[in-house]
């Protein structure tokens, strides 16, 4: 399992997991600091993303719901957050879906809240493009990211 967030300035993070929100005992570091990215897009407009963190954690038992937050002992941490891992191999056929290129049209919650409705899947992968960096501040109706809160905070509840 990976768990990534981003910061504004904290490169160093960890991620406390465990059986229970009131037992998240186990802990793991991520093993360089944090990167950012930065360019230049199609309006000529700079772009640089937060510090991007990646943990990625090992060694959990099957078909488990495990209970995590992320951040560093000085700044603080995430909220709590859950996880389910996937069935034993072997043990029987696994359904999940996928989405790519999601954006931020008026039919990306729609997808979401969809998906969220699928009771046999166990997991959603994300392969990319939840939303679009260049010119996100813009407000017309081709450059609007209000969405992007709606869609993170359901797709959050996929995880």
């Amino acid at each position: 399992m990976a768990v990534s967030w981003i910061t504004t300035t904290v490169k160093s993070g960890r991620v406390f997991y465990g059986l229970s929100k009131d037992k998240m005992t186990s802990e793991m570091a991520q093993s360089g600091d944090a990167e950012s990215y930065h360019y230049v897009s199609y309006y000529g407009e700079d772009y640089t993303s937060g510090l991007i963190h990646h943990v990625v954690i090992d060694s959990l038992k099957p078909n488990t719901t495990y209970y995590y937050r992320c951040g560093e002992n000085n700044y603080g941490f995430s909220d709590t957050f859950t996880f389910t891992t996937p069935p034993q191999l072997g043990h029987r056929s696994i359904r999940f879906n996928i989405i790519g290129d999601l954006g931020q049209t008026p039919n990306s919650l729609s997808t979401i809240q969809h998906l969220q409705e699928d009771a046999d899947a166990v997991m959603t992968v994300l392969v990319g493009d939840l939303s679009y960096a260049d010119s996100a501040y813009k407000t017309t109706i081709l450059r609007n990211c209000s969405q992007v809160q709606n869609i993170t905070h359901s797709f959050h509840t996929l995880l």
